[in-house]
């Protein structure tokens, strides 16, 4: 009771979790953050938290953007803050979704000291961030043995809107590589700032856009001329530039080695069956969005269409053009979600028949999903790649007619 009554107490108070949602790609989202999502009431979200890892949210949630864009910020800092110790004192469970790490130039900080002074519980999340994610996406190492020793992570850009201060004389010196944020509208200052302290001009540099999106594009230079380059390729944020040796590397170049790589595809099938496809989809490369647009339910009228099938004896196929899931709580669906008496086992990946009383026709499945009831005098038949292939049928008197190959 008293662990009961504890949690109900936590329930009531609310709390937040700042939550780091890597770089873009829905696979780096960490195991941690993915179960947040899922349980959240509220999740305030940013542009940059990507949005793959907005499908991972709780479907029944508040979705809240606070998002900004470089000069434009629609929800101010300060309102943002509001926003969370509102919604934790309400008692929610609020995931504050951020790209990257919330810790890495995320404003997470700033966040995690309202929320300390409002007296609102709080966890931080770590994920993964831009700045060791995009360049392994593009092949680049930010450390190599004989090239860089270490890295170091600049601002380009105060909250405020002005030019940080920079200490570019410490950073040529240092010989790593350098990772600048926000500096998409300020790399000829960085550029300028950096030859004045001392570094070669021919040291490699690139600018990263968009990384580990179907979108993602890479601009190799150096420190003489990178700043044009990347105005003749209109780059815009969200990108990162490197400095350094390793910046030009491109023997380790990987992503664009995949069949699908710079695809970016929309599956709207019921996130019940939609995994399996994007698994497949994302391991060939492509960055994959699933926004289902149908919802699978019980349906009211299985048994009209059974009894419809069974009755009328005027039909030869009948074509299902999709699978849907086993329905909890129901018998064992067939390809379409439809339950068949006499099934042995789900019809998630594996087809069914059922034989038509008093003809020779039959429900036949086939794996992709498909349902085809083709009548003949011997039976089952299944056209194209899957005749032959084995199913269940069902006798008109119940009785199971065992796995064997359609005729």
């Amino acid at each position: 009771m008293r662990c009961e009554a504890r949690q109900e107490a936590d329930r009531k108070k609310g709390k937040v979790w700042l939550v780091g949602a890597g770089p873009s790609d829905i696979g780096l989202m960490t195991v941690k953050g993915k179960y947040l999502l899922e349980r959240a009431d509220v999740i305030v979200y940013d542009r940059l938290a990507g949005q793959g890892a907005l499908t991972l949210g709780n479907p029944g949630a508040r979705y809240i953007d606070v998002g900004k864009t470089a000069g434009r910020h629609p929800v101010p800092q300060q309102e943002i803050h509001r926003i969370l110790v509102e919604e934790a004192r309400k008692g929610n469970r609020v995931v504050r979704l951020k790209g990257g790490d919330p810790f890495v130039f995320g404003r997470g900080a700033e966040e995690a000291l309202e929320l300390e002074k409002a007296g609102i519980p709080f966890e931080i999340v770590p994920g993964i961030t831009a700045a060791t994610a995009v360049p392994a996406y593009q092949g680049i190492p930010v450390t190599c043995r004989n090239k860089a020793s270490s890295l170091h992570l600049v601002t380009a850009h105060k909250k405020d809107g002005s030019f940080p201060d920079i200490p570019y004389g410490a950073l040529a010196e240092s010989g790593g590589t350098l990772v600048f944020f926000m500096g998409v509208h300020t790399l000829p200052r960085i550029q300028e700032g950096m030859r004045k302290a001392g570094m070669k001009e021919e040291t490699p540099a690139a600018v990263l856009e968009r990384g580990t999106t179907a979108g993602q594009r890479k601009i190799l230079g150096t420190l003489k001329d990178i700043a044009e380059k990347a105005k003749e390729a209109k780059v815009q944020s969200p990108a990162l530039i490197l400095v350094g040796e390793t910046a030009g590397m491109r023997e380790l170049e990987w992503y664009d080695r995949r069949p699908l790589a710079g695809k970016k595809i929309l599956l709207t099938r019921p996130r019940e069956v939609s995994g399996e496809l994007a698994a497949m989809l994302r391991e060939k490369g492509a960055e994959v969005l699933e926004a289902p647009s149908i919802r699978i339910v019980p349906s009211r009228e299985a048994g009209e269409l059974a009894g419809a099938l069974a009755e009328k004896p005027g039909y030869d196929w009948l074509v299902f053009t999709s699978r849907s899931p086993d329905i909890p709580g129901q018998p064992p669906a067939g390809p379409g979600g439809y339950p068949y008496p006499g099934r042995g086992e789900s019809g998630g990946h594996r087809a069914g028949n059922r034989k038509r009383p008093g003809r020779g026709g039959h429900l036949a499945g086939s794996d992709a999903g498909d349902l085809r009831w083709r009548t003949s005098g011997n039976g089952a038949e299944r056209g194209g790649k899957d005749r032959g292939a084995g199913a269940a049928s069902e006798s008109p008197e119940g009785q199971s007619g065992g796995d064997r190959p359609a005729a």
